[in-house]
Formats: structure tokens, C-alpha cells, sequence
């Protein structure tokens, strides 16, 4: 399908506080709203360690690191969204959803779709996308909460984490649905993004996976 820019799965984290780190302790605040789960501030960096597994095998294929920063912040559609990265890429606050807003490679004009909700029953999958394109293709994208308080450790520490699980399910003409990639996303109050899990398929499990992101450290404002 030409419209791969729907699976793509942006690693942004958003964090608070004034602390700089590379190794923090466990930390369990409660979030009360997408805000306080996802706290936007200019100047914000984080480090990501990235394993690449073998679409075939399972095997680890390659190891990488790489970094993410908040840049600055405009207005769009009425909203202060915050730049990141090297892109055109922006993230902002839309009522209870973190918003992801961005314009794909050989289009015009920016597309805005929904990255995160919360609050959101735990279990409880919400459509967030159902979009019919003009070669007859379609896509759909769910949310869901799988637990609201998962405890996480990864290089930067240990955290309690919401863990958001993303489904997008495409089809070709009038063929059913088919599932094209799952994600899970752990993230902390707070801290924002600490693990991903992109899955091969619906199989949700360690030796499913195609890559795994993990937070090594960050310095938040």
C-alpha cells in the first residue's frame, strides 16, 4: 500500500521536571491527563538504544543508538505544537489525545493523527483511524490501554509505565481486514517514552519481535 506513512510509529518522548540523567531510579507518579502523562517543554533531548531483530530467524540483527530532542514550538490549527527532530514532524494536546502532526513525503498539505489518549478504559480498544483511499485500500487504526501501571526497566532505569498498544489493520479492494503491525508503548509520567515493541505480526510475544527502543537516558527542563 502507498500510504506507508500511516505505519509509521514515531519514538518521540515528552518529559517534566528539572533534572538531567542517565540513570534514574524507579519512579511511580500517578497520571491524572494526557498532559501530566506527556508534559511538552522546548530544549528536552532523550537516548534511545535500538535492537533490529531478523524478520526470519528472530535473531538480533543490529544494535543502534540514536537521540530525539524537542526543538522549538509554533502554532497549528490553534494549538502550540513542539517540533522534534530533524523533520517536519510536531506533536500537541488536543482535548485527551497527544496528537501527532506531520506532512508525508510527496503531499501537501499536514496530516494530524492521533498518537496516544489517555485518560482510556484499560482493555478497552478505541478506533482512532478508519480511512478508505482512492485506490480502494483501507486502514484502520486502534488504541488501547493494555495496563495502566507496568512496571518497565530498561538502560535509563526502572519505571511504572501506561502500556498503549497500537493496531493497524489494512486491506487491499474489498479483502478483509488483515493485521499489519502492532505496537506496544510503554510510557511514564513524567518521562515520557521509555520502551516500544514492534511485533511481526498479532502474536504478541519476545520472540515476535522486529525491533525493540529502549530509553538510555534523557534530560528534561
Amino acid at each position: 500500500m502507498r500510504h506507508t506513512y500511516l505505519l509509521v510509529l514515531v519514538v518521540l518522548v515528552i518529559t517534566q521536571g528539572c533534572s538531567s540523567s542517565s540513570t534514574q531510579p524507579e519512579t511511580a507518579p500517578t497520571p491524572t491527563t494526557i498532559r501530566t502523562l506527556f508534559p511538552l517543554a522546548v530544549g528536552n533531548s532523550w537516548t534511545y538504544q535500538v535492537t533490529n531483530y531478523d524478520a526470519n530467524t528472530g535473531a538480533v540483527s543490529q544494535r543502534s543508538t540514536y537521540t530525539t530532542s524537542i526543538d522549538s514550538a509554533v502554532t497549528i490549527n490553534g494549538q502550540t505544537a513542539y517540533k522534534y527532530g530533524s523533520g517536519s514532524a510536531y506533536q500537541s494536546f488536543s482535548g485527551n489525545d497527544l496528537q501527532y502532526s506531520y506532512t508525508p513525503s510527496g503531499r501537501t498539505g499536514m496530516i494530524t493523527l492521533v498518537r496516544y489518549r489517555y485518560p482510556m478504559l484499560v482493555g478497552t480498544p478505541q478506533k482512532v483511524l478508519d480511512t478508505t483511499y482512492s485506490d480502494q485500500s483501507r486502514q484502520v487504526t486502534t488504541l488501547e490501554i493494555v495496563d495502566s501501571a507496568k512496571k518497565v526497566t530498561v538502560p535509563a532505569g526502572t519505571f511504572t509505565c501506561v502500556q498503549f498498544r497500537t493496531v493497524i489493520l489494512s486491506t487491499f479492494s474489498a479483502a478483509p481486514l488483515d493485521t499489519a503491525q502492532v505496537t506496544d508503548d510503554y510510557l511514564a509520567p513524567g518521562v515520557g517514552l521509555v520502551r516500544t515493541a514492534h511485533y511481526r505480526s498479532n502474536r504478541i510475544s519476545e520472540d515476535n519481535l522486529l525491533d525493540l527502543v529502549e530509553l538510555k537516558s534523557y534530560t528534561v527542563k
